[in-house]
């Protein structure tokens, strides 16, 4: 999950959840309200009635008298006269009897038994009734809210205090999200310049920008690139130096050599310095190969295999060699590996160049790229004495007598790549160095 995605869930379950402490609380305490509010109207009605009831000393006029008082009552609100007769809101005038809700009659009956003032809530309906004596006898005030209908009328504010916290929570979101762009935006601009630091960009940069501390990130960042980058300058300055210094005493060491009366001694002694040479040589090219290709690349396994095996025909014409190249050809289209063209072409060139060290002039050799189910295959083989059970992968040895240093730079630059090297019998007689490479487009 993204940065900015964890800030906004985290702001908006935060706030959600404020909000719904409140407003849950709040919603209750209003519903609380209205049923109070109703039951105190219920109550003031019925000792409203009961009073004006109470001064009418005619009994015939009290219909007349009632009907404009029960009918702006909140609560509804009879009157039921000695006779049995019950008056009810507008019809009060006429007479008309109101059946009302089934615990009325037992209720009322009730009052005039007790002949006291009862509240009671029946079925979720709040009751208040009242025994008024007068003239004729007993009348009873009964006033009746149903409390199922208050709650309902409170719905419509619970709806509107929950649009109220959701568009809290919504602007909160907002908030949020501005909040974590601010910060995770800087964050993966950082991250793409580590990226570019990785792929050897030495001159990318991260945008100081943002929070203090995101700000503290970048400037540290920067200063790990600029020190990265002076290590390297000054790993690349030794190497080099190192390498100028060492060509002095090699070409004395060649000049002394060509002074040697025996010669296998000199031939021996020839071969050993054109060894030390060549190692010198790779030194110094990769000390002055820029940090960019250093840190990999990509590059053409078929342009390069051609391109080499076209660099090394010439010596082994000159050796009486015969050099088959199969696979090689541009036109059978490309094979792009995770490796610089230069790394690339030297570890093509180490593997052709152990063939020329390690077996004799005449020795024939062969190149083969193949496509196989995602990766780039290469086989160099030789028709020589060389068998797997003599070669040595281990830094600085070497089955042959040789510095060592060919097939390990093979075996680094190979893993570095992703890919394998392995060794076999050869068809034509000899070694088969085998280097497996997987293809650029094949995900890691």
């Amino acid at each position: 999950m993204l940065l900015r995605t964890r800030i906004t869930w985290l702001a908006a379950a935060l706030v959600a959840g404020v909000v719904a402490s409140f407003v849950i609380p709040l919603a209750l305490l209003m519903r609380t309200m209205a049923e109070d509010r109703a039951v105190a109207e219920t109550r003031s009605d019925a000792q409203g009635v009961a009073m004006i009831v109470a001064s009418v000393d005619d009994p015939t006029s009290l219909p007349s008298v009632l009907a404009p008082a029960l009918v702006s009552r909140s609560a509804r609100t009879t009157v039921m006269l000695p006779t049995g007769q019950t008056l009810v809101g507008s019809k009060a005038a006429s007479g008309t009897e109101d059946a009302g809700f089934p615990e009325d009659q037992g209720l009322r009956a009730q009052a005039l038994v007790e002949n006291r003032s009862m509240a009671t809530t029946v079925t979720d309906r709040f009751h208040v009734l009242i025994p008024v004596a007068i003239r004729d006898g007993v009348a009873v005030v009964h006033s009746v809210t149903d409390l199922a209908q208050v709650r309902r009328g409170v719905y419509g504010s619970w709806a509107i205090l929950s649009g109220m916290g959701l568009l809290l929570v919504l602007v909160s979101v907002l908030v949020a999200r501005r909040q974590s762009d601010r910060i995770s935006t800087p964050v993966v601009a950082m991250a793409d310049v580590a990226h570019r630091l990785r792929s050897g960009d030495f001159d990318a940069r991260a945008t100081t920008a943002g929070p203090a501390e995101v700000v503290e990130l970048g400037q540290a960042l920067n200063q790990l690139a600029d020190r990265i980058e002076e290590l390297l300058r000054l790993e690349r300055e030794g190497a080099a130096d190192l390498s100028h210094r060492l060509r002095t005493p090699v070409t004395a060491l060649r000049l002394d050599t060509d002074q040697v009366a025996d010669p296998v001694v000199q031939g021996r002694l020839r071969g050993h310095v054109e060894d030390l040479h060549r190692a010198i040589d790779s030194v110094v090219a990769d000390a002055r190969r820029p940090s960019r290709d250093a840190m990999g690349g990509r590059a053409d396994a078929r342009a390069v295999v051609a391109a080499r095996a076209h660099h090394w025909r010439p010596l082994a014409e000159d050796q009486g060699r015969t050099m088959t190249v199969i696979g090689a050809d541009p036109a059978r289209g490309t094979a792009v590996v995770g490796l610089a063209e230069q790394d690339l072409a030297d570890l093509v060139d180490n593997l052709i160049d152990n063939v020329f060290a390690h077996t004799p002039e005449g020795t024939d050799l062969r190149l083969e790229l193949a496509v196989l189910d995602g990766y780039a295959v290469l086989r160099v083989e030789d028709a020589g004495q060389g068998s797997p059970d003599t070669v040595a992968l281990e830094r600085g040895e070497s089955g042959a007598g040789s510095t060592g240093l060919g097939l390990d730079i093979v075996r680094r630059l190979a893993a570095d790549a992703g890919g394998t090297i392995r060794f076999e019998s050869a068809v034509i007689g000899g070694l088969s160095v085998i280097v497996t490479l997987p293809l650029a487009a094949r995900p890691a």
